[in-house]
């Protein structure tokens, strides 16, 4: 496993396949970080980090400021030491509670829970939704064989690689409607 584009381009970074650690692969990264284009200026967060592979991916592409979440991160901090980056940030913990550690809401939150658990999943994006600004992007690394998940977010652009799916969510914005002196949302 390596990163595969940046200014760390090629560094091999240190993995373990367990029922725990699923890294994304090369070729997802890529394919999902070509879709996103210049990340100058952005900030990115990885949740259920597992490597790291995606965040220190953003670093190398240029994303101003990477934040890690994951339950375990030893793996993280073993791959970090491999480059020479300040603008990090490793939160262990579970979630939701370690978002509140979060310094400010990231415009691109990359989430790769367990594999096949919907529920999971499905709370994540509930409670980063609540960590998000209008414009944050929420990426999601998925079983192929299970539905997108969120009623509540806009899906931009959806991909399938093999046993994944990677799909691209915007916030929706609630439609306003004014009658009777009120406003109501929909």
């Amino acid at each position: 496993m390596r990163i595969t584009g940046g200014i760390f381009r090629s560094l091999s970074l240190d993995y373990t396949h367990n029922k725990w650690v699923r890294p994304t692969s090369d070729k997802v990264r890529q394919a999902v970080f070509n879709m996103l284009g210049s990340l100058e200026g952005k900030t990115f967060a990885d949740v259920f980090s597992g490597t790291g592979s995606v965040g220190l991916e953003a670093l190398s592409r240029g994303a101003s400021y990477v934040f890690f979440l994951d339950h375990n991160p030893e793996l993280i901090k073993k791959n970090i030491t491999k480059i020479k980056a300040l603008n990090y940030k490793i939160l262990g913990g579970r979630l939701p509670q370690s978002l509140k550690k979060l310094d400010f809401r990231p415009d691109i939150y990359f989430i790769d829970p367990p594999f096949h658990d919907l529920k999971i999943l499905e709370q994540t994006l509930l409670a980063l939704e609540d960590f998000s600004h209008p414009e944050t992007l929420f990426i999601v690394q998925q079983s192929s064989r299970i539905q997108s998940p969120r009623k509540t977010l806009h899906i931009v652009k959806e991909k399938n690689y093999g046993e994944s799916k990677i799909i691209f969510y915007k916030r929706k914005e609630l439609e306003c409607i004014q009658g009777n002196g009120l406003t109501y949302q929909r």
